[in-house]
């Protein structure tokens, strides 16, 4: 529609280029005029008035400004759909890389625990420690219950079995190495216990 019309004369679409170079907030028949002649002062030619109303100079310079409207708007959304898509990107490799670091403290740490003694952990450490294990089962609770009962086998109650029977002759071993008159020193330090 802003393309030369068939039955239109070269001059008058020249005429109609240089109305529809005008921007469209100052876009007049007269300002398109003198822009042409070059002479701020000239008022259109009868010629120029004639071409305007024959050729539709303002419904086209309308259709054009939509035209340009929308190629506006398609690139915006475009714009907005690559930095979405960009940002989309960064935040999977942001993801992921903090996946990746949480993954090796996990391992560091896990490593620490299975190579430390009693006597590295302070109270407080074993308090955060708890602290965080708690928020895990917050953060994780699980609302479904267990459809059956967990049984247990005989080699498991074996091995439960015999884990506890460790553990109580550790703690014999440990009671009866202390020499009469030491104080036990998981008691405390008032030594009535």
């Amino acid at each position: 529609m802003w393309h030369r019309l068939e039955n239109e004369p070269a001059n008058a679409y020249r005429a109609f280029e240089c109305y529809l170079n005008i921007p469209s907030s100052q876009r007049t028949l007269t300002a398109a005029y003198q822009h042409f002649v070059g002479n701020p002062g000239a008022r259109p030619s009868d010629t120029w008035v004639a071409w305007s109303r024959t050729y539709g100079w303002t419904s086209r310079a309308c259709a054009y400004d939509d035209h340009l409207g929308s190629l506006r708007r398609d690139a915006y959304e475009r714009g907005i759909g690559a930095e979405a898509e960009q940002q989309g990107v960064l935040a999977e490799r942001n993801r992921n890389r903090m996946n990746e670091m949480l993954t090796l403290s996990f391992e560091g740490a896990m490593e620490w625990f299975e190579h430390a003694q009693p006597s590295d952990l302070r109270a407080q450490d074993v308090i955060g420690i708890i602290k965080v294990h708690m928020d895990y089962l917050k953060a994780f609770e699980s609302t479904e219950t267990p459809d059956e009962e967990v049984t247990w086998t005989e080699e498991e109650e074996a091995e439960l079995t015999q884990i506890i029977r460790e553990i109580d002759a550790e703690e014999a071993e440990s009671e009866g190495s202390l020499e009469e008159g030491e104080e036990d020193p998981r008691k405390g330090e008032g030594g009535d216990g």
